[in-house]
């Protein structure tokens, strides 16, 4: 009822009676409690379903940002090595006798070298090696970027979130080849 005629009939009312009409006429108007629930059911069932496939969509894009983060460390690394007779970063001297460090590995990543894996100054215009990478990258699934070294002839460990990152210098073929002589 437009609000004009609804004033008009009030007056009218109260002119012609000389009382006020009641608040409410006939049957409230509104929502009861059982579509209420129900409604409130329905969208509770909804968000079961719905909810999970937004999750497993984040979870999806976190596993595909890793796989192109380990891709680029991987092309970075085979750089690496390609430009330093062979030594994979993580050597100190470029001796792969020795011990694997990750500090070592960070430096020769993220900084110049020279031939023989050591870390130079990076306004040195004499070194041209490097570096491979602008910082360490975050791990997407644990949001850290710490590396564990893993040593030569043991076994990778199964990945627990304490570290961003495993890094074997040597890899499955190497360790095949080597076995066989």
């Amino acid at each position: 009822m437009p609000v004009g005629l609804y004033v008009r009939e009030l007056i009218s009312n109260l002119i012609r009676t000389g009382k006020s009409p009641p608040r409410h006429r006939g049957r409230r108007r509104g929502i009861g409690i059982a579509p209420l629930l129900v409604a409130v059911v329905v969208l509770a069932t909804l968000a079961i379903f719905v909810l999970p496939q937004f999750s497993s969509a984040h979870q999806q894009d976190r596993e595909n940002s890793l796989k192109d983060e380990l891709r680029y460390l991987r092309t970075q690394v085979a750089v690496f090595k390609a430009q330093h007779r062979g030594t994979p970063p993580g050597y100190h001297n470029g001796d792969p006798s020795g011990a694997v460090d990750a500090d070592v590995f960070y430096d020769q990543m993220v900084h110049h070298t020279d031939i023989n894996c050591r870390k130079v100054p990076d306004d040195s215009r004499l070194f041209n090696y490097g570096p491979y990478l602008g910082e360490m990258p975050i791990n997407p699934i644990n949001g850290k970027r710490t590396i564990l070294i893993v040593g030569n002839y043991q076994p990778i460990p199964t990945a627990d979130g304490s570290s961003g990152w495993i890094y074997k210098p040597q890899t499955r073929s190497e360790e095949r080849r080597v076995g066989k002589e």
